[in-house]
């Protein structure tokens, strides 16, 4: 089967979504896909394929959020393959491009809603966590910065649900490409591997809690959230030393840190999973993540008392979850390694062939949903069908 996958190469985001393909390319031709990416829109041979997938970095954001030229582009493309799919891989798990669905066969994210009943409505920001501190801490977010009230184009039918499927998450990303020169070599470097784990879980570790996290976002409900989380770990250290919250350290140095931190609390963003999440993993601390049950990912790291520890979006137990883990250093352990170790089962050989049979069934997918669409249409259209 021939693959073809439109999107920019030199994105840091789209280097790290591509990486797998990188990696895994022996798994992935040994089960008869020829995959050739491209990032040009206009290149010749684009078409010449079974099944086209498009990434939405392919289009500048202002015209995706006034998609004449998308729309346009999917359409000439359409009838060209004999399946479409439209590689979503913005932060968010909200997030959908409705206009697509008049287009595309299949319509991939990251990570989807586990209740695919909510994409029939819309969010502020676009985001399901945003949109929860939008309602429920609507002063706060006032008095951090202007409210844009942003929301989904519109929400999705029932029918348009149907094409949602799972592409792969972050955790698979190059994260070699994080420090110095590797941020801007990495992207072109002619061979790929994964990174390898920078402390065992199991390693001792004189730091409790490392919590450095970013709050420039131009949506509030981001900085309202992560410094909320702030507030809430500076009141519970009450200046101990073995604390580590807030500041802007080098990359080198936050990773030492986290090498040798037991908790490690990563917030939301834009988006629910983030690079903090498994940077976590490769140091052996144990992640603390708001609460992610509202979401299903691929791979699926996210196991809340097994490979992670979950708080509520609302922190009222940050502080509880927090003391709880630091008094009882084997639960916190045991959860440590256990992150660690599925993170880098992920990164496997035979994870590879596991990486190949979802892109395949992706591209299977987007053909078998076609045939049923032009299907649906014949028999309506047949004497029969009226």
């Amino acid at each position: 089967m021939r693959l073809h996958l439109l999107t920019p190469k030199k994105k840091r985001r789209c280097h790290s979504f591509l990486f797998p393909l990188r990696v895994f390319k022996r798994q992935i031709r040994e089960l008869g896909l020829d995959v050739v990416v491209f990032s040009d829109s206009a290149a010749g041979g684009l078409c010449d394929c079974d099944v086209l997938c498009v990434a939405n970095d392919s289009f500048s954001i202002p015209e995706l959020l006034e998609p004449v030229r998308p729309s346009d582009f999917l359409s000439s493309v359409r009838d060209r393959v004999d399946g479409l799919v439209w590689l979503d891989n913005s932060d968010g798990t909200g997030q959908v491009m409705a206009f697509c669905f008049d287009f595309v066969d299949v319509y991939a994210k990251k990570q989807l809603l586990r209740d695919r009943s909510l994409y029939s409505g819309t969010f502020f920001e676009r985001e399901l966590h945003l949109d929860y501190y939008y309602q429920h801490n609507r002063k706060e977010l006032e008095k951090i910065g202007t409210l844009s009230r942003i929301v989904n184009q519109r929400g999705l039918t029932e029918a348009e649900t149907q094409k949602l499927e799972l592409s792969w998450n972050i955790g698979l990303g190059d994260y070699k490409a994080f420090w110095g020169r590797g941020r801007s070599l990495r992207r072109f470097w002619p061979w790929a591997s994964f990174s390898k784990p920078t402390a065992a879980a199991s390693s001792n570790r004189t730091i409790d809690v490392s919590y450095r996290a970013s709050t420039n976002y131009p949506a509030p409900a981001v900085p309202f959230h992560r410094l909320r989380i702030g507030e809430s770990l500076r009141e519970l250290s009450e200046g101990a030393d073995r604390w580590r919250l807030d500041g802007f350290v080098s990359y080198q140095e936050y990773v030492a840190e986290l090498d040798n931190t037991r908790i490690a609390p990563s917030p939301f963003g834009l988006g629910e999973i983030c690079w903090r999440d498994f940077e976590t993993w490769l140091s052996g601390a144990m992640l603390l993540k708001p609460n992610m049950d509202h979401l299903e990912t691929w791979p699926d790291y996210f196991e809340n008392g097994v490979t992670s520890v979950a708080h509520a979006w609302d922190f009222t137990d940050l502080k509880q979850v927090t003391l709880d883990l630091l008094s009882n250093e084997a639960r916190r352990a045991a959860i440590a390694e256990a992150g660690q170790t599925r993170f880098l089962s992920s990164l496997t050989e035979a994870a590879g062939e596991e990486f190949a049979i979802r892109l395949k069934a992706l591209a299977e997918t987007a053909i078998s949903n076609r045939r049923g669409a032009e299907g649906a249409i014949a028999t309506n259209h047949s004497p029969s069908g009226q």
